[in-house]
């Protein structure tokens, strides 16, 4: 069973992007090491108002080398981690794979910030090794942008807090 919501005419469209640099050799001699680079990790994507609903919709990957040196010189995938700062886990189940750069992939999640001064924090992990066609890259960087909806209305807030009440009663029962 699925709940269809439009998104109201006064949602505030957010776009939203972040740029993630692993520079080759460093920390991981012949490598370019996103997760071992601490600038990667906890990036502050937006501040989260108190009782307001978000939608993130659709995603863009893109980088400074093509995707084809992308794939090929995956040594440990990468991952992308969305979260919420006061409550550190994952908005999906899991991490999100790159798996290939991408034009306005769909992603459709809904979130619900109910602390003030909250934030919605990005995560990017992965190694990619040095091939011959990237000698001279001396940073690899890889852009992702979202579009993220905040959603004021009262009428939407109280059917989101339904839809979630209700599956979480679903999910008690089991």
């Amino acid at each position: 069973m699925s709940t269809t919501f439009q998104i109201p005419d006064k949602a505030a469209l957010l776009p939203v992007s972040a740029v993630f640099n692993a520079a080759f050799n460093v920390p991981t001699p012949g490598f370019y090491d996103f997760t071992n680079t601490a600038a990667n990790q906890n990036v502050l994507v937006i501040p989260l108002r108190q009782n307001v609903i978000y939608f993130i919709d659709t995603y863009s990957v893109g980088a400074n080398i093509t995707e084809e040196q992308f794939l090929e010189s995956i040594t440990t995938f990468p991952l992308l981690k969305l979260f919420r700062r006061f409550q550190q886990s994952n908005l999906y189940k899991n991490d999100l794979r790159i798996i290939n750069f991408t034009d306005n992939g769909e992603l459709s999640n809904f979130f619900y910030s109910d602390q003030a001064n909250d934030q919605l924090l990005f995560t990017f992990t992965g190694v990619l090794r040095q091939l011959a066609s990237m000698v001279g890259i001396a940073t690899v960087r890889i852009q992702v942008s979202m579009n993220i909806y905040e959603i004021e209305e009262q009428y939407f807030s109280a059917a989101h807090r339904d839809a979630v009440n209700i599956s979480m009663g679903q999910r008690n029962r089991r």
